[in-house]
């Protein structure tokens, strides 16, 4: 068991190791989508998939979606993340995603894509090209 402080405007939400979750701000059908963050507790190694369509239609069913994988290696004090597009039906409003580390250890170095980037702090933003 996990006792932890829950008022009614907070709601916790607890991941386990070598896992990761996408959230955003809360967001209404035909308005602009905030920029979702990646949200990662990564010991060894972990796979995050981002997924946005309209979410009004079915047009998802003909491949107009967008989804991207985000696979984070860690190894030691160097965390390498690179992501791969797997399909981009669909172009959200948003051009980058937020990756926000999660646990303990410090990362001293960090790799977006195999482009070394100076780990200074646990939030980052990744760029994403959405056109295929």
């Amino acid at each position: 068991w996990v006792l932890a402080d829950a008022p009614l405007e907070r709601i916790p939400i607890f991941i386990r190791e070598n896992t990761g979750v996408v959230v955003s701000e809360v967001q209404h059908i035909n308005t602009q989508n905030s920029k979702p963050v990646i949200e990662a507790y990564v010991e060894a190694e972990a796979r995050v998939e981002l997924y946005d369509d309209d979410g009004s239609t079915l047009a998802y069913k003909r491949g107009e979606y967008f989804q991207l994988d985000a696979h984070f290696v860690k190894h030691e004090n160097t965390l390498s993340i690179t992501t791969k597009k797997l399909n981009t039906g669909y172009k959200p409003s948003y051009t980058s995603v937020g990756i926000r580390l999660l646990g303990r250890e410090a990362i001293e170095n960090l790799n977006l894509s195999t482009i070394p980037v100076e780990a200074q702090t646990f939030e980052y933003t990744l760029n994403v090209d959405m056109d295929g």
